[in-house]
């Protein structure tokens, strides 16, 4: 480079451009310094006195080898400096890579820079700038990628399926030890040639060339293609075959070819299928019901999946719920989040007692409390249990009766989930809008209960199976009636432990439907038993110790019962309660049974033999409801079992009678 500005002695404005110079040159980000054609050192910005350890007052008129040391990375040998070879040359030197520059400090960082002549005006070479710059935020990032390159080579050569790399062209970039070996093949025939003619054109298959001409470039992947072909090295082979392009969007480099040899599997496979075939046969000649057990396996399958798809539904809705509380400080998304959080519990209490009251019936251990009741209030609570649902989808809902006494020896609760069902089953396959009746009367001494809707109706196929367990219509992928299939199950059974029946009746689809229960009907007053009153506030102050081993279970039913006025304390293992209770002493206790160590039942057996325990309440809260869990909690000595989830009025209500 030249000097644009030749300063003459006396000359103001040469001055003032060398000043101007070095302001420029102290205000860019790089080190700059510049030397005399000796070599020996002119100049240093602040930056380069940063980077070399030395100040310019210290380094102008040195030797620039004993300011600016270099060195290099790997060999720690002395580097010939790039000024000394613009001097020597008159041209424009850059350093070497690996290159270090050691500090006056001794400290080390790596380094690149550019050396360029300074030329005056008659062509004569007067000195040397040199920039250089710190590179060791670049090196670490050539590092790590040289790092996750070894890492993924490694990988491509460590895998034991047969995998090859191809770039964009459908060239072979690289391949694993494994397709060497697998397709008998070295890796000068293979690396730069063009795929389809690998192994002389052994993979000019038509399925792959679909594959990596035409869905490749339409799609990022494409998984498990089967090729059958034959190859002249191997012999006729069935291959799977997974590709991912990278990077997976935009314009991609490379394409990535996994191959798994799976004929012995298919092989295997059709064996197997011929064994199954053969067995099937086998059983179709001994079993001559072999359809239905097919029927209820398939059926069994679709409950599962049905199952997962209603349990995610409440969990996907508490959720959210979940997340407005938590990013939300409005009332309004509270009390949202809360509303939604108790439906949802609701619907899991529903989804777990039904699937309870089936096992029970299964194994005959269901048990009805059967007693003189007028049918009236049944049916009120029942329409009112079902009232949220119909009002969601628009429905109108009807109660008319044809009788003015309804009198019937009955267990009031399964009753009421009778009707429950056969409406929600009403309101969930009506479109919305539609028309739900109950009819309500006594017919030859039989208490009849109809429930008509004007909704989907039922193919005429379908009527015998109905209430055959997780029978269900045909339904969409969306699953928008939900259910698990085992609704009318219950309601089968229920009529029948009280000696009745119930039947269905549909003039095909889109002719809607009438479900018919037909209970012995009775004669007398209807008996009223005692009910308990929800509960919104305690009675009295008590001191209340809660033990569950999970802790939100534990703290929320704590938090509740101090919004309630109750005095709480919490634990989370037997152990823990016997201490805390002997110093709390407290009137009403919950106690989980599944608790780690020491159960519920051993812990409460425990608090018994405690002489200041006596006159407290035990209540188990526990996942257990089987009455075999109920009768240990008696012995164990607790006063009530509660399953959960359990209503919190429903516990209210037993501490204040405590």
């Amino acid at each position: 480079m030249s000097n644009p500005t030749p300063k003459r002695e006396g000359d103001p404005s040469g001055q003032k451009a060398a000043t101007w110079y070095q302001v420029v040159l102290s205000a860019i980000g790089d080190a700059v310094l510049t030397t005399d054609t000796d070599g020996l050192l002119t100049y240093m910005n602040p930056v380069a006195e940063s980077l070399t350890g030395w100040s310019a007052a210290e380094a102008l008129g040195k030797r620039l080898e004993d300011v600016f040391h270099i060195v290099n990375e790997e060999t720690r040998k002395t580097i010939e400096q790039p000024v000394r070879k613009v001097i020597d040359t008159g041209l424009v030197r850059g350093l070497a890579n690996h290159t270090l520059l050691i500090a006056k400090d001794g400290s080390e960082l790596p380094i690149d820079d550019s050396a360029a002549p300074v030329w005056d005006e008659t062509g004569n070479l007067i000195g040397v700038v040199m920039i250089f710059r710190d590179i060791r935020e670049r090196r670490q990032s050539e590092h790590l990628i040289d790092a996750a390159r070894e890492f993924a080579e490694s990988i491509v050569t460590t895998v034991r399926e047969p995998l090859i790399v191809l770039n964009a062209d459908l060239h072979v970039r690289s391949a694993n030890r494994s397709f060497y070996e697998t397709f008998m093949i070295e890796p000068p025939d293979t690396v730069g040639r063009f795929i389809y003619d690998l192994g002389d054109g052994q993979w000019d298959i038509p399925a792959l060339r679909n594959l990596l001409e035409e869905i490749i470039p339409q799609n990022s992947t494409f998984d498990d293609f089967e090729v059958e072909h034959e190859f002249e090295t191997i012999g006729r082979k069935t291959m799977l075959l997974n590709a991912r392009r990278f990077p997976p969007e935009g314009k991609w480099d490379l394409v990535l070819l996994a191959i798994a040899d799976i004929t012995e599997r298919k092989r295997l496979e059709k064996e197997r299928e011929e064994l199954l075939q053969a067995a099937e046969v086998a059983r179709d000649r001994a079993e001559t019901d072999a359809s239905k057990l097919a029927d209820a396996d398939r059926q069994k399958n679709q409950f599962l999946a049905m199952l997962a798809h209603e349990l995610r539904n409440p969990l996907a809705a508490v959720r959210n719920a979940a997340e407005v509380a938590s990013r939300s400080g409005s009332k309004e998304d509270m009390e949202w989040s809360r509303d939604v959080t108790a439906r949802q519990v609701g619907n899991f209490a529903h989804l777990i007692n039904d699937l309870l009251d089936v096992a029970r019936i299964t194994e005959g251990k269901i048990q009805l409390h059967k007693e003189l009741i007028d049918a009236g209030p049944v049916i009120r609570h029942a329409m009112t249990a079902v009232t949220p649902i119909v009002d969601e989808r628009g429905h109108e809902l009807l109660a008319s009766f044809t009788s003015t006494d309804l009198k019937l020896e009955a267990d009031s609760t399964r009753l009421e989930q009778i009707l429950v069902n056969l409406l929600t089953n009403a309101a969930k396959y009506t479109p919305s809008g539609g028309r739900i009746q109950l009819i309500v009367g006594i017919e030859r001494k039989e208490a009849v209960f109809r429930v008509r809707d004007n909704g989907l109706g039922i193919l005429p196929e379908l009527l015998p199976r109905m209430f055959d367990l997780f029978a269900q219509g045909e339904r969409s992928l969306d699953r928008s009636e939900g259910g698990l299939g085992i609704g009318l199950t219950l309601v089968r059974s229920l009529a029948e432990l009280h000696g009745g029946t119930v039947t269905a009746m549909s003039d095909g689809p889109g002719m809607g439907s009438e479900f018919i229960v037909r209970l012995p009907a009775a004669e007398g007053m209807a008996e009223t038993g005692p009910k308990v009153k929800p509960a919104t506030s305690a009675a009295r102050r008590c001191r209340v110790l809660v033990v569950d081993d999970n802790a939100d279970t534990a703290n929320g039913m704590a938090r509740l019962l101090k919004l309630s006025g109750h005095d709480t304390r919490v634990a989370q293992n037997g152990g823990e309660a016997l201490s805390v209770s002997r110093e709390y002493r407290p009137e009403v206790m919950l106690l989980d049974i599944g608790l780690p160590g020491m159960d519920g039942y051993e812990l409460a057996s425990a608090l018994r033999r405690e002489e200041w325990s006596k006159d407290s309440v035990l209540i188990a809260v526990s996942g257990y409801g089987e009455q075999q869990a109920r009768d240990r909690s008696k012995k164990a000595g607790f006063h009530h079992h509660l399953v959960k989830p359990v209503n919190f009025d429903t516990i209210l209500a037993l501490i204040g009678g405590s």
